[in-house]
């Protein structure tokens, strides 16, 4: 489980469980930025990406929040998950055997 520490953690931050820590002074959404405000910032170019620097995006991220142009994703579903994430691998394993496995062939012996 991954410890979150932020406004908007809440229980999971408290866990005693949680093995690795993040720290988030954002809440996750979507956040709505002007292409004006997007134009001419400074960033730092290395060999896989261009980034913006940290103190700009946060600006950004609180400018548009308190302009109300911000939609934050749902919290509720942690209260209803596992701590274990679906196994995927089984469930696509046992749809592939189902639709490709030889129909009708006879097994040598």
């Amino acid at each position: 489980m991954l410890r979150i520490k932020g406004r908007d953690a809440g229980a999971v931050a408290d866990d005693p469980d949680c093995l690795e820590s993040l720290s988030v002074n954002f809440r996750g959404g979507v956040y709505l930025i002007g292409v004006e405000d997007l134009k001419e910032l400074p960033v730092v170019k290395n060999n896989r990406a261009i980034l913006i620097d940290t103190p700009v995006v946060q600006r950004l991220l609180s400018t548009t929040h308190a302009a109300g142009a911000f939609s934050p994703l749902p919290l509720w579903y942690w209260l209803y998950s596992s701590d274990r994430p679906p196994d995927m691998y089984s469930a696509q394993r046992s749809e592939y055997d189902t639709r490709f496995h030889a129909r009708g062939a006879v097994e040598e012996s």
